[in-house]
């Protein structure tokens, strides 16, 4: 039954990679498809000998007695969901990683989209041009890819960012996708959403009956649902500026009891970080001095790679002037690259942690500043 779940599974997701190559008439998707599964499957077997989250959602599915399981958000919506699926067709854990494999291969191919819309600078490494290094860079496939919540927020980031650039056009999906992530990671809808309220607050071109209704249905969505969800999510006593500060000294801590509990941890005491030295750690570490395995080896590739890209991207363009070029989605993604980073600098005291988290903030990164977005109109 296993192995029959699987090839259905597959054949689907075949399916779905051959409606983006009929549609763009590029059949690079297929190769995107294919690549991202195979990193589902090795994804797979690295958490099969190891103590992961991916492991006790599916325990926790399977040995449900109750098909249809409390809603909750974070943790406990991933069981909402995985229950139901796992007990109804009677899903292996395999089966669910290619599950979730073929769901997060819509935000690979969003992403692609979003690339093919760059003005892709004729750069190559080793022969292999620079759009296809980002595109194919292992670790964001390998983080994105098996089950969990970084495999559905992943997507839900691409999708809701992409469908912005035309919102009559994807509107459906953005709701829903906005949905989800509010489920799964609350605080990640609640940086979006700020950041597209900004935009249109400051965007001199938005009339300003479109900008008033905006903002207040914006600030409407952030106090009635996003910050009760937000609340309940990081387990914030009150939202204040003290209740924040609180809990930024709260994750420091877990960095300093890791690394006394344990010597061999990716554990970080960043009480003696500085802001941007912790903005840092959770955008391009793990480096080869912190690396201890194999994956981090290789991300540790990755990240110095993206550190001179980053430094030739910035010593080529006017920050200031490229910030006005930009459509009003991408500036929106430039406000939340900086909210985001800042914000989850602040909360990181982990490089596994961060190494998976950090894929909600890398992509709209590399599309901001190593591919250089063209000016494009939007009808927002």
């Amino acid at each position: 039954m296993s192995f029959i779940v699987t090839i259905i599974l597959l054949g689907i997701g075949y399916q779905f990679s051959s409606s983006y190559v009929k549609r763009y008439k590029d059949s690079k998707f297929i190769k995107l498809y294919f690549y991202h599964i195979f990193f589902s499957m090795v994804y797979y077997w690295f958490v099969s000998s190891r103590s992961a989250d991916a492991n006790s959602y599916y325990k926790r599915a399977y040995r449900s007695i109750e098909t249809f399981v409390e809603f909750g958000t974070g943790t406990q919506f991933m069981d909402f969901i995985n229950t139901p699926i796992v007990q109804t067709f009677e899903m292996s854990k395999f089966n669910l990683f290619v599950l979730y494999g073929i769901i997060s291969f819509w935000g690979c191919a969003t992403f692609y989209l979003m690339i093919k819309k760059t003005q892709i600078i004729n750069y190559k490494i080793l022969g292999v041009h620079i759009g296809n290094i980002i595109l194919f860079l292992p670790s964001m496939h390998f983080w994105t890819s098996g089950l969990g919540k970084d495999a559905l927020v992943y997507t839900c980031v691409m999708v809701i960012f992409h469908g912005f650039s035309k919102i009559k056009k994807h509107l459906i999906a953005i709701i829903f996708c906005g949905i989800l992530l509010s489920c799964i990671r609350p605080h990640v809808t609640l940086l979006i959403t700020l950041s597209f309220i900004a935009i249109y607050a400051l965007n001199s071109v938005t009339s300003f009956n479109i900008k008033s209704i905006a903002i207040v249905l914006g600030l409407m969505g952030v106090v009635v649902v996003l910050l009760p969800l937000f609340s309940n999510f990081v387990k914030l006593s009150e939202v204040s500026f003290e209740g924040v500060n609180n809990q930024f000294e709260r994750f420091e801590g877990y960095g300093k009891r890791g690394i006394q509990a344990r010597e061999n941890t990716s554990m970080l005491d960043v009480s003696g970080y500085s802001l941007p030295y912790k903005i840092f750690s959770f955008l391009f570490r793990p480096l080869f001095y912190d690396a201890r395995s194999i994956i981090q080896l290789i991300s540790s590739f990755e990240n110095s790679l993206l550190i001179f890209l980053l430094l030739n991207w910035f010593f080529r363009v006017k920050v200031i002037q490229y910030y006005r070029s930009l459509s009003i989605d991408y500036k929106a993604m430039f406000i939340y690259f900086l909210i985001g980073s800042f914000v989850f600098g602040m909360t990181m005291y982990n490089l596994g942690l961060a190494a998976r988290q950090k894929h909600m903030i890398v992509p709209i990164m590399m599309l901001l500043f190593v591919l250089s977005p063209k000016k494009q109109q939007s009808d927002v």
